[in-house]
This record gives structure tokens, sequence and C-alpha cells, in this order.
């Protein structure tokens, strides 16, 4: 299948998609997935094995005119057609670029589910899930509803795709506090919604390690 993600911004949501479309391989290796992200981000993801082609475009600065969406259109339409469009992201400048895309299939969430719910009217496939429900779940489910078959979430998460290995993460601080005697850690633990932040529990795991 010849599949199209659209997840234009921002670090943290690029990053944590990244990781999850490494299942989509997964399913048939000969699947094919072209990202089409803002260029401010493209940067973080220019590296990854899964990704076969990056449409990176200044989204955010070409969205904000007429004349920008269609030069955004005629990109897409020279795109050729995909099997299936993901609408990672749920707002109306995400919806629309899946719009001007050629596909069978555009997936997105539902109109209670997106940020923005007025995007899902440019769906043809409408995930509903609980926007409070934590962020990786939403991801992973709007990623995989419309497959029939799915990756096991767990066995996605322990594929290496940013070249940092998870497990091994507290062995790798503790390698480093041996070293630098004076080093200081500090985990900014922020997020911008409350289904981005991350359990105490797995924030003493990460930062556990024996003296």
């Amino acid at each position: 299948m010849r599949i199209a993600i659209i997840r234009l911004s921002a670090f943290g949501d690029v990053v944590i998609s990244s990781k999850l479309i490494a299942g989509i391989k997964m399913l048939d290796k000969s699947n094919t997935i072209d990202f089409f992200i803002d260029e401010r981000f493209s940067g973080i993801i220019k590296d990854s094995p899964y990704i076969n082609t990056i449409h990176s475009l200044n989204f955010k600065k070409l969205l904000k005119s007429p004349k920008g969406i269609i030069q955004i259109r005629k990109y897409c339409k020279n795109c050729g057609k995909f099997d299936v469009v993901i609408d990672m992201q749920g707002l109306l400048k995400s919806a629309l670029v899946g719009k001007f895309l050629q596909s069978d299939s555009f997936v997105g969430f539902s109109y209670k589910s997106a940020r923005e719910g007025l995007a899902s009217l440019f769906y043809t496939h409408r995930i509903k899930i609980a926007y409070d429900e934590n962020i990786l779940k939403r991801n992973y489910v709007v990623l995989y509803d419309f497959f029939n078959k799915k990756p096991e979430f767990s066995e996605i998460i322990k594929v290496k795709t940013l070249g940092i290995d998870e497990e091994k993460i507290p062995a790798i601080l503790k390698t480093i506090i041996k070293e630098e005697k004076s080093l200081k850690i500090l985990f900014v633990l922020e997020a911008s919604i409350k289904q981005k932040n991350v359990s105490c529990g797995k924030i003493r795991k990460i930062s556990q390690y024996d003296k």
C-alpha cells in the first residue's frame, strides 16, 4: 500500500508519530510511507528508516494566504494517488492538506475526537476516541484503525526509530553520572495538554540507577 501520513507539527508530536509509524512496515514490508510535515520539523524524521518520502513545505506560512493554499494544492496533486491518507493531527489545516491529496480513503478523528471538530468533515473514515485519552493511545488508534490487521502497541515501541534504545536509558544515565560526578540532570515534565503527561512512575523508572 502507498500511505500518506500528515503531521505538520509540532516537535513532540512529530517524535511520537515517527515512533508509531514503524508498525506500518511491520504489517507489510512493501508498504510505502510519505510523510507531510512543516519544514521547521523535517529534520526530526530525515533519517527515519520507515519513511520513504518526506514532503517538507513551509505549511505554516503557505496556509495563511489564498496564494499559498493554491501552491499547496498544486504540490499535493502532483504527488500521485495514495491508497490511504491518515491525518494524525486533527486540525483544519492538516485536514485541508489531506483533502488535496488523491486517495481512496482519508482517515482522521471524528467531530468530538478531533482538536478542531470541523476537520472531521473532510474525512471518509472517522475515528472515535475520547479527546482526553492519552496522546499515545490516540495516535495509535487513528493510525491503525483503518487496517484489518494491527501491530501490537508493545511491539511498536520496542522498535528503534531515532537511534536511542529507551530500555538502555537508565544504564546510559548511570554511566554518565559515574563519569561526570558534578553532572545535574533536569527532567522537564511540562506538557501543553494533560494527555501528553508522562506518569511519575515512568519518570522514576528512567531516573533510577544503582549507585
